[in-house]
């Protein structure tokens, strides 16, 4: 019992996992739905704040605000398997670009023309 002890501790330091249990990832479809969930968000969201004549990137940030539980969904989701380091990187990047899907999205809707109260 002691052999396989030392044994299980060689391999983990060996492989550079940790003895503490991670959380486990998220699975890709459970991502996926995260992510439909938060641009179907926006989606509703940018039919019902766009007036058509304040610029895409102005509806953007109201639209953003009002699916702020959709996306804080995604980033946990996204970032779960990560070490905190890579965690705060990709939690980064997502928020860097978070007005770029927002202000596309208010520009598909006004595409369908569906995008107006």
């Amino acid at each position: 019992m002691g052999r396989s002890r030392v044994l299980s501790g060689a391999l983990l330091l060996a492989c550079g996992c940790s003895a503490t249990p991670q959380a486990q990832p998220a699975s890709d479809e459970e991502l996926k739905a995260a992510l439909r969930a938060d641009i179907a968000c926006l989606a509703d969201a940018a039919r019902q704040a766009d007036d058509r004549k304040s610029h895409a990137s102005t509806i953007a940030v109201a639209v953003r605000q009002m699916c702020s539980a959709t996306y804080a969904r995604v980033r946990e989701l996204g970032g779960k398997q990560l070490n905190p380091q890579a965690r705060l990187m990709y939690q980064r990047q997502l928020d860097e670009r978070r007005l770029e899907v927002p202000t596309t999205v208010v520009l598909e809707e006004r595409k369908k023309g569906r995008g107006s109260n």
